[in-house]
Parts: C-alpha cells; structure tokens; sequence
C-alpha cells in the first residue's frame, strides 16, 4: 500500500521514478552483513520475507514505473545513473550514495517525514574544503558497511584530520590515530571506486500509461 501510494502521489507531481531493488552484496561487506544477521537471528532487527521485495516489484511495473534489479549494491547503482545523467537525483536515506558519487540526493522522500532535503554532492566537497578522494576516505575513516572496525573518532575531528592531512595513510603515518587491525580501509576505498556489479542499463524509464 505504501509503495502504490508513493508511486501514484510522483507521478501525479510529475515525477519520474526509477525503483532500485539491491542485489547480491560484494564480499568487502561480509563481516557487516553476518553482524545484521546476528541481529535478526537474536530478534533484534526486522526482517522482511523476500516475497514482499517481489510483491513490490510486480505492483511497480504493474503501474508502468522502470523497476530495476541491480546486479549490485542498489546504491552504488544508483550513484551509477547519476553521474551518467541518466536521473536527475537519488532519493535514499543512505549517505552512501554520496560517497559513490551521486550528484544529488533527496533525504524525506517518504511516507513519514515532514520534510524533504536535497543534498547537492558539489556543494558538500566545496563546504568541507574537500576533493574526491578525500571525501570518501572522510566516509570511510566515520565508518561504512565495508570496515567493521574502524579508528576511535568522531565527525568533527575526523574532517578536521582528513582537511590537515588528506589521506587517511597519511593520518595514521602522523600518528594521529591508531589503525585497529582489521580496519581495511584500502578495500572499502576500491570499493566505493569501483563497485563490483553495476550496470548501466536502464533502459526506457518513460512511465506505461
């Protein structure tokens, strides 16, 4: 119910969507996703059947909308549209799709909140004084799905850090922070760089009347 009145209140502004199911996780977010299955298995988190993911995808193209199942981290993918123009923004409550290199990002795009923001990824690196990589290692160095551990730091310090030295190797080499063993934020930045399943097929997105 939720989806099909989401669906019909954008088209009805005139809006197009593009629905991004996730697909299979790369290996980097093993460790993450036992620890959510650790959650689920003592009761701690939701878990929703499969069948509901699929009853979602029929209703969306039963209503002409392009439904997308990505070979990849749904994310990821689409940050992938974004930076082909192929959609204007990304409307997700995950930050992550900043770090792929989403141009825009819409937060609020939902039943429940108040308000709707739009991040502009541009104007982000411009404000924290930023470039590319040292966003992402920004990211990363806060924590994301792909280091478990990660150094003892919160937001304010690690730009600070990030702005002085840039790198996160070169934060470590200055002894700023302690690098925790299994914090390997090497692969997490490839990741993030290159996102392993990712397809820039999307085809016709004009809703089916």
């Amino acid at each position: 119910l939720g989806a099909l009145s989401r669906v019909t209140v954008m088209l009805e502004l005139g809006i197009v969507p593009v629905y991004v199911f996730d697909g299979p996780p790369p290996a980097v977010k093993a460790d993450t996703i036992a620890d959510r299955q650790a959650a689920r298995d003592n009761g701690r988190a939701l878990v929703i059947p499969r069948e509901a993911f699929d009853e979602v995808k029929h209703l969306i193209q039963l209503m002409g909308v392009t439904c997308v199942q990505s070979p990849g981290e749904g994310e990821a993918q689409c940050a992938w549209y974004s930076m082909a123009d192929h959609i204007d923004a990304v409307a997700t409550e995950d930050i992550d799709c900043l770090v792929f290199g989403a141009k825009f990002m819409i937060r609020g795009l939902n039943a429940t909140a108040k308000t709707v923001t739009l991040i502009d990824r541009a104007a982000v690196l411009a404000g924290f004084g930023l470039t590319d990589a040292e966003f992402v290692d920004l990211a990363i160095l806060m924590g994301c799905d792909y280091t478990v551990e990660r150094p003892s730091v919160g937001p304010a310090r690690a730009l600070r850090l990030m702005r002085e030295y840039h790198s996160i190797e070169a934060i470590f080499a200055a002894g700023e922070l302690v690098d925790p063993e299994e914090f390997d934020y090497v692969a997490a930045r490839a990741e993030f760089a290159n996102p392993t399943g990712i397809t820039d097929d999307l085809g016709d997105i004009t809703p089916t009347p």
